[in-house]
């Protein structure tokens, strides 16, 4: 079942990405197929080569490259959420090492704090 709440970027298998297998697996299919009719019939691998290799391997490596393309979005989701936090987070530290209001500070410091928590929450979020 699912839910609402869950994050837009995951390390999971999406539906787009079972779209773009389809068509990795139809190119991957194109260029066997197309290399097979061009080996010579003594060629070693003539035996091996046949309608059920060419769409096993073509499924195989198309599903190989889905999950490294998941797995490639997942990583670029947290490298950006560190890019993003961290920024913020730098910027509030200066800002509050400039302010000498014991008040504004403290509200800074809760800000900062809220922050951090946003942080540590978007980061657990994302699906491994």
């Amino acid at each position: 079942m699912s839910s609402d709440k869950e994050p837009q970027q995951s390390k999971g298998i999406k539906k787009s990405d079972v779209l773009s297998g389809a068509a990795i697996t139809g190119v991957i299919t194109f260029i066997l197929l197309t290399w097979s009719q061009t080996l010579p019939s003594d060629s070693v691998f003539t035996l091996y080569v046949t309608e059920q290799t060419i769409s096993f391997t073509a499924g195989l490596t198309s599903y190989l490259i889905t999950l490294a393309l998941a797995f490639f979005r997942y990583e670029i989701s947290l490298i950006l959420h560190e890019r993003d936090y961290t920024k913020k987070i730098k910027y509030l530290q200066q800002i509050m090492t400039l302010t000498t209001c014991p008040e504004a500070k403290k509200s800074l410091e809760e800000q900062r704090n809220n922050l951090l928590k946003e942080a540590a929450k978007a980061i657990v979020e994302e699906k491994i």
